[in-house]
């Protein structure tokens, strides 16, 4: 067995394995592997990949911002957490406790009295300021809605509420529906009058009137 002297492949013929190799080394003789030996059997190139240096540029950066990110997003979160103060949110806050002394005694307060779970005066005390001056006020209260006994409250909603500046006093605008023993289906508007007292809490001190008004 011979080898090629062009190609290196196994030959039984003397120079060249085939016509294509002999037409080849015919035409760049100086090619021609003139050693007996066999030629050496190519072996698949690795050829390298190209330099990704701008890669992994960017690579690394977008991992360095993610974790610059992922250590501020605490801190972020904290200050974000933190609730602001100012005369907006104050005010905000007594709103929502005079809307609910509102309704606490629309519900509580005259309802008590139309359905028998007040039945004096001094039981208004819970609602109003502590001293002699309420009492002439829950008093009249008292006796204007005794009138209405057997009133079943069927819906209270605060329409306004207005609070003063320097958040110690407030009005607050209310609408009733009501179904009366005497008188069927009535509905009322009134103005409750707070005064912010020292333990956070709010009391009233004057009279309110209920004025009849359509039903929605």
């Amino acid at each position: 067995m011979n080898t090629c002297r062009w190609c290196g492949g196994r030959s039984q013929s003397v120079a060249f394995c085939s016509a294509e190799c002999a037409a080849a080394a015919n035409e760049m003789p100086e090619l021609i592997h003139r050693s007996s030996d066999p030629l050496p059997v190519p072996s698949p190139r690795h050829v390298a990949a190209p330099k990704r240096s701008w890669f992994l540029g960017v690579l690394s950066g977008g991992l360095m911002g993610l974790g610059l990110a992922m250590a501020l997003s605490p801190q972020a979160a904290t200050q974000n957490s933190k609730p602001a103060c100012g005369p907006r949110d104050g005010m905000g806050k007594a709103k929502v406790e005079v809307r609910a002394a509102t309704l606490d005694f629309v519900q509580n307060g005259l309802a008590g009295v139309w359905d028998g779970r007040i039945d004096e005066p001094g039981d208004l005390t819970h609602w109003f300021v502590p001293g002699d001056a309420t009492a002439a006020p829950m008093a009249r209260i008292f006796q204007d809605q005794i009138k209405r006994a057997g009133t079943h409250l069927t819906d209270a909603e605060v329409v306004d509420i207005r609070v003063s500046n320097t958040l110690d006093h407030a009005d607050a605008d209310f609408f009733v529906q009501t179904d009366e023993a005497r008188r069927g289906h009535r509905c009322y508007t009134g103005t409750f009058q707070w005064i912010h007292q020292q333990d956070g809490s709010w009391l009233r001190s004057k009279v309110s009137i209920l004025k009849e008004t359509a039903c929605r």
